[in-house]
């Protein structure tokens, strides 16, 4: 984060909140989304990949009446 706003001189305005223009953050806002939905992915490919689920949804699929095609 530090490296994005290093050059960056932040204004306070007068009701506290500090200004950001966007167009300076753009690249670390878009970075930080990737990361984060990355990371949940990869939460929940884990989760849902476990062998437990694995052999439930096997077992789902095998069980479920199956529409010609």
């Amino acid at each position: 984060m530090s490296s994005y706003f290093a050059d960056t001189t932040l204004e306070v305005l007068d009701n506290g909140h500090l200004k950001l223009d966007f167009a300076e953050c753009k690249e670390f806002f878009e970075q930080e989304l990737a990361e984060r939905v990355r990371a949940q992915l990869k939460r929940l490919t884990s989760r849902f990949c476990s062998p437990s689920r694995t052999a439930i949804w096997n077992s789902a699929i095998t069980n479920t009446p199956r529409s010609p095609a």
